[in-house]
């Protein structure tokens, strides 16, 4: 149903137009579980999900919507696999729990070219950068924290 809640439109589905008013003063909230579209978001901050990939599979899925920072730290050798959707972006802290243990990506396109060896340093992790465009994965490596 159709309506309107404080000057916010509601079309009756899960669309929500927002009154072209300022609310830089305020504190508004908005909580949905439907994807929403903004033209121009300005934040003073934002916090980031961090979420842990578990390995106890050899074949765990890289999914951005579980969380803009996902940790790893590998139990076994393992080959990751997409989940990106086209936009979709994340950062993955990743550190080999063995020597031993192998670590591949999917099909990436890496800047500079070079797939990126993780590290085995106990209490640092290799960061990587990974976004899609259309259909390609892109990565890229920024060294080790």
């Amino acid at each position: 149903t159709a309506r309107t809640i404080a000057g916010q439109s509601f079309d009756g589905s899960a669309n929500i137009t927002i009154a072209a008013t300022d609310l830089s003063d305020t504190n508004q909230s908005l909580s949905t579980t439907s994807d929403v579209t903004f033209d121009v978001v300005t934040a003073a901050s934002y916090t980031e999900t961090v979420a842990t990939i578990s390995t106890s599979f050899p074949t765990p899925h890289l999914y951005p919507a579980n969380g803009g920072i996902q940790t790893c730290v590998t139990g076994r050798s393992i080959t990751f696999a997409d989940s990106f959707a086209t936009g979709e972006s994340m950062t993955l802290m990743i550190r080999r729990g063995s020597s031993s243990h192998t670590v591949n990506f999917p099909t990436t396109k890496w800047a500079g070219g070079v797939t990126p060896t993780i590290t085995t340093t106990s209490g640092k992790y290799s960061i990587i950068s990974l976004w899609k465009v259309g259909s390609d994965l892109y990565g890229s490596y920024g060294g080790d924290a």
